[in-house]
Parts: structure tokens; sequence; C-alpha cells
């Protein structure tokens, strides 16, 4: 979720040049239609002229495939760290269970897949990112 805020609120350093909002308003966003004077930039394919307040709805496309990369990244190391109880992944070696190493491998293609191919972006509600 941390990223999730993160692209809202502080991601300015962007190349998709996307609004940066208070962490209040992103706390509040569904009182958005009572706001005076909201407006958002539009990025990439998505345009909020007429519903600055899309930009919580179908806007959030970014932050949440970001978001989903987190947090396929952090279940592989997880399955990393699953590879003993009692002992050190420094001490095992990663190379302990191979099968365990193609799956990490194939799920982070097979994600990566997922973000490439627009059918599968509007399948998964994802967009592509760059880096």
């Amino acid at each position: 979720m941390g990223i999730f805020v993160y692209w809202y609120c502080f991601y300015d350093w962007a190349n998709d040049s996307h609004s940066i909002i208070s962490l209040d308003q992103l706390r509040n966003w569904s009182e958005c239609e009572n706001w005076t004077k909201f407006s958002v930039n539009d990025y990439d394919t998505f345009h909020f002229g007429e519903n600055a307040c899309a930009y919580f709805t179908y806007g959030r496309a970014k932050a949440s495939t970001m978001s989903l990369s987190v947090l396929v990244t952090i279940e592989m190391f997880n399955a990393l760290n699953a590879l003993s109880e009692d002992s050190s992944l420094l001490t095992i070696g990663i190379f302990a269970n191979p099968i365990l190493i193609l799956a990490i491998i194939g799920s982070i293609l097979l994600h990566n897949v997922i973000l490439v191919f627009p059918l599968l972006n509007s399948v998964f509600s994802t967009c592509y990112l760059d880096v």
C-alpha cells in the first residue's frame, strides 16, 4: 500500500507528469465531487478534463500496477525465505531448491507478460510500467 500512496502523493519525478495530491485528498477521495477547483493533469492515455475525480477510479491503474509489482516481488523473496525453518538463506544458498528458482523466474516472467500485453492489461486492470 505504501507504493500506492507514494505514487499519488510523493512521486513527483515520474516521467508521466501525473498530478501530485495531498495525503488528505487521497484519504478522502470519495468526497471529490464536493471539492471546488480540483483538477489533475492528463497523463499517458488518461484524460480527466471532464471528470477530475476519475483520477481516483480508472486513473489509479499505474498506482495499482506498481503495488501489484511490489507484491509479486516481495512474495518471490518470501518464497526464498521459506527454504529453511532454522537456517539462513546465506548458509544454505539460493540454489538449494532449483525448482523453486524456476518457479520464481516463471512467476516474474508471467507478471511481466501481464504488464506488457494490452489485452492482458485490460483483463487484469494494469498498465505498462516504464523503468
